[in-house]
């Protein structure tokens, strides 16, 4: 896909020979060492700590107390309902269930509503706010991005059950993205970190191998990993798999999403936050809509047939209302996700427009790593409790926390990234 793009803003393209590439590939003498006088004086007349650095830190806040709240709400609301006994169509062999396709729609269709609603509140009601305004050419480009942040949410959901990922291994999974964004974005959006920034990402990378070394290596601490749950036998690996290779799909996404988000129409503007959530909301759900099959394949889905899948899905709607025999759980770990999700997406896309791009996003986003665990940590799945249970595995992940949370920060106040054709 080929697309015309600027830059981020006016702020990352002012002074940029003035910061040091990752590679100098030029045979001139180097711009870069006769210009320390002007890079220390622009290092003097800059706040350490500047309203652009406050603004992208709140972002990343939001961000993260979201993805957390949905590594944690996720597996408990799918399986909210597998002790719940309602005698609706149910047979000795299949009781009906909140399963992973009907998390994925329900929640789906709750995210085209929410952001078609703010569309349609914007344009009648704040017509002097340009916030929904946007090429069509734009929003091509943005149902691409929302089909492949579909795709991504297939294999992420139908793994996320504590039965089959860990809960604690699904918050350390998700950093497989950050590599495979550093990859993409140096191909396709041919962005060089400065030395700084690469450090502070491989810091991070860092961060998360430590925090899986247990999961490398189980003998170090068996115990905790017969307690923390997950699957059996081939599925212990396959469905983990399966979990990255989302996460590497929604990288794809986040790269294709910051190029998207940046583009400028043919008056110069940048297309609407709102008109983007909503396009790209709407096409996750038209990709979801036809996948429905995945739902009755075996040891995949959770119903054998058509007539199992609807009747599944007539169960949970009513059970997120507190029908059909169930508690007030379901509905609140749906309510719980869902929130989870709009500050994640409002969240992303303030980064990707307002900061350096899909490379801090991702180390952002690597911090619900050690918070993930350290919560599953404290508390019991099934039944869910307070339950601390400090084992061997915390430590490595406190000890990752410890080095990820200061090379997020150092990423953040870094210099801005150079485009590759001015390495030439």
């Amino acid at each position: 896909m080929s697309l015309n793009t600027e830059d981020c803003s006016d702020a990352m393209n002012s002074s940029r020979r003035d910061y040091e590439p990752l590679l100098n590939t030029t045979t001139e003498p180097s711009t870069y060492l006769l210009s320390n006088d002007l890079r220390n004086q622009h290092r003097k007349n800059t706040p350490w700590l500047s309203l652009s650095s406050i603004a992208t830190l709140l972002y990343a806040f939001v961000v993260v107390i979201g993805q957390v709240t949905q590594y944690v709400t996720l597996p408990m609301w799918i399986d909210s309902t597998k002790n719940v006994t309602s005698s609706q169509n149910q047979t000795i062999e299949w009781t009906p269930t909140i399963d992973s396709f009907f998390v994925l729609s329900f929640a789906s269709s709750v995210f085209v509503t929410v952001f078609g609603s703010a569309l349609v509140i914007n344009i009648f009601v704040f017509k002097q706010y340009s916030i929904h305004k946007t090429d069509w050419n734009h929003r091509r480009v943005f149902l691409t991005v929302g089909f492949f942040q579909g795709l991504a949410a297939v294999f992420i959901v139908f793994s996320s059950s504590g039965e089959r990922t860990p809960p604690y291994l699904q918050a350390i999974l998700g950093n497989f993205s950050i590599p495979i964004t550093l990859l993409l974005r140096y191909l396709f959006l041919k962005k060089v970190p400065t030395r700084r920034k690469l450090l502070s990402a491989i810091a991070v990378v860092l961060g998360l191998f430590i925090s899986l070394i247990p999961t490398f290596y189980p003998h170090i601490d068996p115990r905790a990993v017969r307690h923390l749950g997950g699957a059996t036998g081939a599925g212990r690996v396959l469905w983990p798999l399966a979990f990255m290779l989302g996460f590497g799909i929604s990288a794809l996404s986040f790269v294709m999403e910051e190029k998207a988000i940046k583009l400028r129409g043919s008056n110069q503007t940048q297309a609407g936050l709102v008109s983007f959530l909503f396009w790209t909301s709407l096409a996750q759900f038209l990709v979801l809509l036809p996948l429905f099959w995945v739902d009755i394949i075996p040891g995949v889905g959770q119903t054998r047939n058509l007539h199992e899948f609807i009747q599944n899905w007539i169960f949970g709607i009513q059970c997120i209302f507190g029908g059909v025999g169930c508690s007030w759980s379901p509905g609140v770990l749906a309510f719980l996700f869902i929130t989870g999700y709009i500050m994640v997406v409002c969240g992303c896309a303030l980064l990707l427009r307002y900061s350096e791009g899909a490379t801090l996003l991702a180390i952002v986003m690597a911090l619900c790593t050690p918070l993930g665990f350290i919560f599953w940590m404290l508390f019991q799945e099934k039944p869910f409790q307070w339950h601390p249970y400090f084992h061997t595995s915390s430590w490595f992940n406190i000890s990752a926390l410890i080095i990820m949370i200061p090379a997020v920060f150092i990423y953040n106040t870094g210099m801005p990234e150079m485009e590759r054709e001015e390495l030439q």
